[in-house]
């Protein structure tokens, strides 16, 4: 997947002026995780609630 610079450049800009890489890489990971989400939800890539209970009804009991 491919992520618009600008719009990593404006996350990272929102981070606190001190953090470690490791916090740095964690948000880089939650961000690209959010915008992969968005992008099949767009392209309709997504189950409704019901359809993914049913296909998961065995883990539900």
């Amino acid at each position: 997947m491919v992520i618009d610079k600008a719009v990593v450049i404006k996350s990272i800009q929102e981070l606190p002026d001190s953090l470690s890489f490791d916090q740095l890489m964690e948000r880089l990971l939650l961000f690209f995780k959010i915008e992969e989400g968005l992008k099949d939800l767009r392209e309709g890539k997504f189950v409704s609630l019901e359809e993914a209970k049913l296909r998961h009804e065995k883990w539900l009991k």
